[in-house]
């Protein structure tokens, strides 16, 4: 059999064993692609697909194995080592992602899903300067890669770098103009910079399409509050209290207001039901022994 031939029955089975995939029929897949490994045994494809299989039914130690092995049929198959990169990744082991994500990105540095596995890794590992590095890969390869945009300018307002973090979140925005978590925290990093008008704006364009987010409804109220709009700050946290009467962030905000407001009364109430539900709760506690 030529190569030619060769390469079109490898691909002929894998696409059968991806229908198997397809259909759960996880057992059949893992004996037929064992089996066919026999005929092609430098097909990394072949472990690549047992490893994803292992990974799907919970068998992280065989799909491990596989894939590694689908390494040793090919060194330089870079989608094994990312595989092997997320699996570590899914399952905590952050050193291991680290170190097969870069191998990945080494193998084939235009492969903008390692760079951005990557970029995650780091920042999960508190190492925000390499995150972004790895970002940046993926700006570079994909331009309108909008959760890496997204990404960039969440930590950038972490390091309290406005004016960057303005500047990813927008480009992700007009990017994906229905990605609203853009909005509330371009919203968030405005009202940070002291912009509340433009934090007004971005708040409420992301409360349109999620009108029931009690924390951006209290974000919301907060905000008026910093511009002492004291009863249209109440609005926001009413409504958020509406949404979820459990919630003690809200109330502890609606008595804050009413104590701004010199409604001491009402304050002591609210403060009172929260310590009620709450007894160990210091802020409410200090609140309402300073009323006394």
């Amino acid at each position: 059999m030529n190569i030619e031939n060769t390469n079109m029955s490898l691909n002929k089975i894998i696409d059968e064993l991806i229908i198997l995939f397809k259909k759960k029929e996880f057992n059949s897949l893992i004996l037929k692609a064992k089996e066919k490994i026999k005929e092609f045994p430098e097909s990394f494809e072949l472990y690549n697909l047992i490893g994803i299989t292992f990974a799907e039914i919970k068998n992280i130690k065989q799909s491990i194995k596989y894939y590694k092995k689908a390494l040793i049929a090919n060194p330089k198959n870079f989608i094994s080592d990312f595989y092997l990169g997320s699996l570590y990744h899914d399952n905590g082991d952050l050193l291991n992602a680290l170190k097969h994500y870069k191998k990945s990105t080494n193998l084939n540095p235009k492969y903008s899903n390692a760079w951005f596995n990557l970029g995650v890794a780091y920042y999960e590992n508190n190492n925000p300067l390499e995150a972004i590095n790895s970002y940046k890969k993926v700006i570079n390869i994909e331009p309108n890669h909008a959760n890496a945009l997204y990404n960039l300018g969440y930590i950038y307002h972490e390091l309290l770098d406005y004016n960057k973090s303005l500047k990813y979140y927008k480009l992700a925005i007009r990017i994906k103009p229905d990605f609203y978590y853009s909005y509330s925290n371009l919203a968030k990093v405005f009202m940070d910079n002291g912009d509340y008008k433009n934090s007004l704006k971005y708040y409420e364009l992301y409360l349109e399409k999620n009108p029931n987010d009690v924390k951006i409804l209290n974000d919301l109220g907060a905000l008026f509050v910093r511009l002492n709009h004291y009863e249209k700050s109440l609005i926001y946290f009413r409504r958020a209290l509406k949404i979820n009467p459990e919630s003690i962030e809200t109330k502890y905000n609606i008595a804050s207001v009413f104590i701004d407001t010199g409604r001491y009364g009402q304050a002591k109430t609210i403060l009172n039901k929260i310590i009620e539900e709450q007894p160990n709760n210091f802020y409410a506690y200090s609140k309402l022994q300073n009323l006394l």
